[in-house]
């Protein structure tokens, strides 16, 4: 520009430095927060299920830079039937907190006519408030079943994008001894499969 030989000196990602219109003629700016944060309504979905099922899924959700708003839950069912879906959540983690339903906030039962093998969209009443960089856990339970994949190991990343990552956690076996929306400790680590669908609403 006309400033000639005068250096300028501007901010990216919290770091002041220096450029020279002598070496520079295009400049770009942008905040971090133009890349992290974003307004509408968006989706994650993990990888398909194999053949491995039970009657819940207990999975981590952590936020990125923005607090997000869960809507709904997508799960494919094994059953057909009417069937209630138990959905309910937890901010910090369900590691190791799988038994204690006191810690465990629910957020509906909701019944539906299923179709075996089919995925089912659970809209909740209220969504889900995750505030940004925490990490909430969710549970989703019916008798229907649900499928879920083998875990590797608790807390490995499930699916990812900038706004929202899923982490494993635990499955409810499909046991005779076990009722649907139920908690039980001792459980086995399994990753959670389906969509999210949430909203973000940065200013």
């Amino acid at each position: 520009d006309s400033l000639g030989n005068n250096a300028l000196s501007y901010t990216e990602m919290g770091s002041n430095f220096m450029v020279s219109p002598e070496m520079t003629t295009t400049y770009y700016a942008a905040t971090a927060s133009d890349m992290l944060t974003a307004t509408g309504n968006f989706e994650l979905s993990t990888p398909a299920h194999g053949d491995l099922y039970g009657l819940g899924s207990f999975f981590d959700v952590q936020a990125g830079a923005s607090t997000l708003k869960i809507g709904s839950l997508v799960v494919t069912t094994v059953n057909a039937g009417e069937y209630p879906v138990y959905v309910y959540y937890k901010s910090s983690s369900c590691e190791g907190n799988t038994s204690i339903a006191t810690d465990w906030i629910f957020a509906g039962s909701y019944s539906y006519s299923m179709t075996a093998n089919t995925p089912l969209e659970i809209t909740l009443n209220t969504p889900i408030e995750v505030p940004a960089h925490q990490t909430y856990s969710l549970y989703v339970s019916t008798d229907a079943s649900i499928y879920y994949n083998n875990g590797t190991e608790f807390g490995n990343t499930v699916a990812s994008q900038r706004f929202m990552t899923i982490r494993e956690g635990y499955g409810v076996p499909n046991d005779p001894e076990k009722i649907a929306g139920n908690f039980y400790g001792n459980l086995n680590n399994r990753a959670f499969c389906g969509t999210i669908k949430y909203e973000l609403n940065d200013e």
